[in-house]
């Protein structure tokens, strides 16, 4: 088999002519942080075609769309389509729309909306840094991953909300997620596709808030279902993500003869924690690499 061969660029970043000294000062403050950047005022050689080298551009990792007062200009379009039929051939790269100085959420165009945006219409240092964050937990994962690993989001309804925007987050930084609002279709049988969605997981994340440990109802089976499941894989292995989204007791439910879910390692989600998912990716990734590295724990 051969070596798939690695992308030229980890960035490419399309823009309207309006929003050129915004784009370049952002491509500029990239490439110091040790981002290969795609930009075309410096990207495309001397005698080079525009369709060879946005050939190249699209082997990147993440794309970033530029939106500044009026939305995606004429020019962005057709690299917005080229794209978009990239990221179906290519499941690892990313669509990320960017807010300029000037732009409104009702510029993002109806199917970008989908996506998650990162708003720079504000420049700050803190922003900033955000963003860089973002792109490197990204690039840090594909290198670590075969194939994005699946993370079942089992929730009360109460705080589905949270679990939604974190959805997004989650599938931006190279998970699979499974939220249910997202993956069930009209016609589907729902408690079916669930139980089998759990089975059909690698991680089964539970979602931890006052309301939660006390909810009845489906969200037992879900757990029930995910206890049938880590107990057919090898001890040890690291399967129920206890997650925390407020200050709560994590419940002393038992997993397994020698295991309570106490007894595992929790991760604290909370709103006003702005790394906290990047942090949860992070050890999702670690966790995941020593599982293909076939690591067996001390």
């Amino acid at each position: 088999m051969s070596e798939t061969k690695k992308p030229e660029y980890d960035i490419f970043i399309s823009y309207s002519h309006d929003d050129r000294e915004f784009s370049r000062k952002l491509a500029e403050r990239l490439i110091k942080s040790d981002i290969r950047v795609w930009f075309d005022l410096w990207s495309i050689r001397p005698g080079q075609s525009w369709i060879e080298a946005i050939h190249g551009a699209l082997e990147s990792e993440t794309a970033l769309f530029i939106i500044g007062r009026g939305g995606v200009a004429h020019w962005q379009s057709s690299e917005l389509q080229a794209t978009l039929a990239k990221s179906v051939e290519n499941p690892n790269m990313r669509l990320v729309p960017v807010l300029a100085p000037g732009a409104t959420k009702e510029d993002i165009p109806l199917f970008l909306r989908a996506y998650r945006y990162l708003d720079l219409r504000k420049w700050s240092d803190k922003e900033f840094d955000r963003l860089v964050d973002f792109l490197q937990v990204h690039h840090s994962a594909r290198q670590k991953m075969l194939r994005p690993p699946t993370v079942f989001l089992c929730h009360a309804k109460e705080d589905g909300a949270r679990i939604e925007r974190l959805y997004f987050d989650l599938r931006d930084r190279n998970l699979d997620p499974w939220y249910d609002k997202a993956k069930l279709v009209v016609g589907d049988h729902w408690r079916e596709e669930i139980l089998n969605a759990i089975k059909r997981s690698d991680f089964f994340a539970v979602f931890l808030s006052k309301l939660s440990a006390r909810k009845e109802g489906f969200i037992q089976r879900e757990i029930r279902t995910a206890i049938g499941e880590y107990q057919r894989k090898p001890y040890g292995l690291a399967y129920f993500l206890p997650v925390r989204l407020e200050e709560c007791e994590v419940p002393y439910l038992r997993l397994d003869e020698q295991t309570m879910l106490a007894d595992l390692q929790w991760i604290d989600l909370f709103e006003d924690d702005v790394d906290a998912t990047a942090r949860l990716v992070s050890e999702i990734a670690t966790q995941w690499a020593k599982r293909n590295a076939g690591a067996s724990p001390d």
